[in-house]
């Protein structure tokens, strides 16, 4: 698992849903960012907030937010291999690398606050909704009638083995790339708690893209939606891993903000 560059900092990322309400809520906005902008808080912006908010009206205030108080920007990623890529650019999140280029020479000069702007006015990333509910209702079938092991095998199909003269197939997780196998685990434990009859959400895509890249750049706090710390995917999945610490999860700005302060506040190692 990458560690961090700087022990010494909080890491810390917010749902989309959040962002949002700092949009319309003057009182959190000031008091959120006259915290996070402290040097010892790095706040992260996850690509799957960057694929929900190309969709909101309320794109150019939020720009002027993110630019003011992200530190750390995480481009999509391909899950391939241990490592993961992150940038203080906001350019840094467009996925396609020529579209990528012409924003940059369309914003040279500009803010970020400016850039992030064109950034999210240039977005067309739309989730392929029928595909992501057939393939969310093939994995829930195979989990609900044969087990998990069952619905591993299948999201890890590719890394299926056979040893030699033993005709049983195994998954031999430690062989598997760690952000791979993040991300697969985290679509497995939100496919495990799908109530029958449940509508199928294309917007969990954003959703899982956040709690995986949390826990992949061992993010120290994350803020997030009211299910997700319900079922507690970010905890089942860190479990599975070796990291010192996991990430720890909040479905309350007040406790989140209230755990920043108390960190400020802690007596200097000096």
């Amino acid at each position: 698992m990458p560690t961090k560059s700087d022990p010494a900092t909080l890491r810390v990322m917010l749902d989309t849903g959040f962002w949002i309400d700092l949009r319309y809520d003057e009182e959190k906005r000031e008091r959120f960012t006259q915290l996070v902008t402290n040097e010892e808080i790095k706040v992260l912006f996850s690509y799957g907030n960057f694929i929900d908010l190309v969709k909101r009206e309320e794109q150019n205030e939020l720009s002027e937010i993110i630019a003011e108080t992200v530190d750390i920007y995480l481009p999509a990623m391909d899950y391939e291999g241990d490592d993961y890529r992150f940038t203080d650019d906001p350019i840094g999140l467009i996925p396609d690398d020529d579209a990528a280029r012409f924003v940059r020479q369309q914003t040279r000069g500009l803010s970020d606050a400016e850039t992030l702007k064109v950034v999210f006015r240039g977005g067309n990333w739309e989730p392929d909704a029928d595909w992501y509910a057939e393939f969310t209702q093939t994995m829930k079938y195979v989990y609900d009638n044969y087990g998990m092991d069952y619905a591993k095998a299948l999201a890890f199909e590719e890394d299926i083995d056979y040893e030699d003269g033993d005709e049983m197939a195994r998954l031999w997780e430690h062989k598997v790339d760690v952000t791979e196998y993040i991300r697969k685990m985290a679509s497995l434990y939100r496919i495990e708690q799908i109530k029958e009859n449940e509508k199928i959400d294309s917007n969990d895509i954003a959703d899982m893209e956040i709690c995986s890249q949390a826990i992949v750049t061992d993010c120290d706090m994350l803020l997030i939606e009211g299910k997700w710390q319900n079922i507690q995917l970010v905890d089942k999945v860190s479990a599975q891993l070796t990291s010192e610490e996991d990430a720890e999860v909040f479905d309350s700005f007040e406790e989140f903000i209230q755990v920043i302060e108390v960190y400020l506040k802690r007596p200097s190692d000096d």
